[in-house]
């Protein structure tokens, strides 16, 4: 397209995989803060905030992967219509 846009889908589509590599990673860390803390008598308080943290890491890598599947549906629908826009045309015109 010349005088329209052209995405290098290879390169959006590695887009949505390391997001979703990366919502991967932010749900593995959720197990780490799935400890016991010995904070003497603070622990209960330390404890609430390290489930207060795996909670709000849990949202953020749920986030992360809608974000990768977002990218990839769009990846997946520009593939599709610019694939139906270059049938419908030939040449400097639309054909029937």
């Amino acid at each position: 397209m010349a005088d329209g846009y052209n995405i290098d889908t290879t390169v959006v589509a590695g887009v949505a995989g390391d997001l979703s590599t990366t919502s991967g990673t932010l749900s593995g860390q959720v197990g780490a803060l799935a400890v016991t803390p010995d904070a003497g008598s603070s622990s209960g308080e330390v404890a609430g905030a390290f489930a207060a943290l795996s909670s709000a890491l849990r949202g953020l890598a749920e986030t992360v992967q809608g974000l990768s599947v977002g990218v990839s549906d769009a990846v997946s629908t520009y593939t599709g219509s610019d694939s139906g826009a270059a049938r419908s045309f030939s040449g400097p015109g639309a054909t029937p």
